[in-house]
């Protein structure tokens, strides 16, 4: 009969089915319980949709050879077909008794659950996984899903088995990399389900350095983060957060007054919504003048904020940032203009003291920063130079790592020795001026900090680089005088008026 299948299988590969139909009719009559015969007639049956017969033959080859796995998996094959899932996944139990091991089987049998959403799907996934240590995709979803439900240990038996099978697979090496330092810092502690924490965040432009830090020390971790403060439009978008924030385990929130913007939102209100075994951290909103004594924002004459964009046909140089200094000379007469480039060179000279204005206003910042933030001063107070930032608001990523270390071993009490450094600088789209006269005046002897001062800052402008811009700036406000006459009272050309008549004393 071997001949006759092989013309049947040549006439299935033509598409010829009658004749094929023909064929296997005869030849089924005259051996029955042949199998290679049964076989062939399922493919008919399959290629001319005709799933009932086609689930006829499967079970016949069911009975056939019951300790065979293709029966099974063209019987459920044809069930699902039919509908009837629930059918095709017991009928496929039915084979993994007969065949516990094996791969087409469990796959099979873990597609159709997941399908249905039925109970077993993953029991049928770690299954799978277990039969498959080289199928990486597989073993990764395996893996997190076993993660994410408590079950670490199943988790770094199947990972072990993964990697002694695909040892050089850096997707494999990186996943348990991650779930070493997950265990090893006992993050199941911040979950009263024992499972990777659940994490909420809140805050300003800031919001983006500190996801990025916690997605590396929380590797498992749920993160929903609000959008940026000044960007909320709508009480949804806070209200949709809050409800997150009820069931999250952890939450960081930079510091927000009740009302904020009109809104029905503030740091009270979202600590309130938090469970009771969660952890409400507050993290600082870095803001820090000490470096950029004469740089700040400007308003319209609708008291709106004036954005670098409205200016970008000009030659503004500091996006959203104003140099006062500039401002205010642009007021002065070309005489003093004059005299005070003259002076400001001379603070290049070793005989420069420093500045007392600019001294006295970066003091009253560290002040300011220290009676918001009184567990993160120590971070200035140590070292000046980490609040040297891209902007005053903009922190660098020297300030960011003193920060999140502190978050770490402080608020989440975890060891120094599985602190993940944070090697973004996200925030590094703009760097305002920094001359030696600020920071002479920040580390001069002839004043006294209240930060430590030894050694020297090394200025990160020189007065050959900034006293161009200064003069552009000049030019710039000369040539749109509203933005002078909407911002005479603003704090920053009283500084700058005062900065200037020391220099010209």
């Amino acid at each position: 009969m071997a001949a006759d299948s092989e013309k049947v299988a040549a006439l299935l590969d033509a598409k010829n089915y009658a004749e094929a139909e023909k064929l296997l009719k005869r030849g089924i009559r005259e051996l029955p319980n042949d199998r290679a015969l049964h076989n062939l007639a399922f493919r008919l049956y399959k290629a001319t949709k005709r799933p009932k017969i086609a689930l006829k033959t499967a079970q016949r080859l069911i009975d056939l050879e019951p300790d065979h796995w293709k029966g099974y998996a063209r019987a459920s094959r044809c069930l699902d077909d039919l509908g009837s899932t629930q059918a095709a996944i017991a009928i496929l139990e039915k084979g993994l008794k007969q065949q516990p091991k094996n791969r087409r089987l469990t796959k099979i049998a873990f597609r159709l659950c997941s399908k249905l959403k039925h109970r077993k799907a993953f029991q049928y996934q770690l299954k799978l996984a277990f039969l498959c240590p080289k199928k990486i995709k597989l073993q990764t979803q395996t893996i997190l899903n076993l993660i994410h439900m408590g079950k670490t240990k199943k988790a770094k038996k199947l990972l072990k088995k993964a990697i002694s099978s695909s040892p050089a697979c850096n997707q494999l090496i990186e996943l348990e990399k991650k779930m070493n330092h997950y265990m090893s810092t006992n993050q199941e502690r911040f979950s009263p389900k024992q499972m990777p924490p659940s994490i909420c965040i809140a805050g300003n432009c800031q919001i983006q350095a500190i996801s990025e830090w916690l997605e590396e020390s929380f590797p498992f971790s749920q993160i929903k983060c609000l959008e940026p403060y000044h960007l909320i439009e709508h009480q949804s978008t806070i209200d949709n957060w809050l409800e997150d924030v009820k069931s999250a385990d952890m939450i960081f929130m930079i510091p927000v007054k009740e009302g904020f913007n009109g809104f029905r939102f503030g740091s009270e209100k979202a600590s309130k919504e938090c469970h009771q075994e969660s952890l409400f951290i507050s993290y600082p909103s870095f803001h820090f003048e000490a470096f950029y004594p004469l740089f700040g924002y400007v308003k319209t004459k609708a008291g709106a904020t004036l954005r670098g964009k409205d200016l970008q046909h000009s030659d503004h140089l500091y996006g959203d940032y104003h140099d006062f200094l500039a401002m205010q000379l642009s007021q002065e007469t070309d005489g003093r203009i004059e005299k005070f480039f003259h002076a400001i060179y001379l603070t290049e000279k070793d005989h420069y003291k420093g500045s007392t204005v600019i001294h006295n206003v970066a003091v009253n910042s560290f002040l300011q920063f220290s009676k918001r933030y009184p567990n993160y001063a120590d971070i200035l107070q140590d070292n000046l130079e980490a609040g040297t930032g891209h902007t005053f608001n903009h922190p660098g990523n020297q300030f960011l790592q003193k920060m999140y270390l502190k978050i770490w071993t402080k608020a989440l009490k975890c060891d120094a020795a599985y602190y993940i450094p944070y090697t973004k600088d996200p925030l590094n789209q703009l760097q305002l001026p920094i001359p030696s006269f600020v920071t002479r005046s920040l580390t001069s002897t002839h004043f006294q900090h209240p930060w430590e001062a030894s050694g020297q800052i090394e200025a990160r402008t020189s007065l050959q680089d900034y006293v161009p811009q200064i003069k552009t700036s000049i030019n710039l406000y000369k040539t749109n005088p509203s933005i002078f006459d909407h911002n005479a009272s603003h704090p920053k050309l009283t500084i700058a008026r005062n900065f200037i008549n020391e220099m010209l004393k």
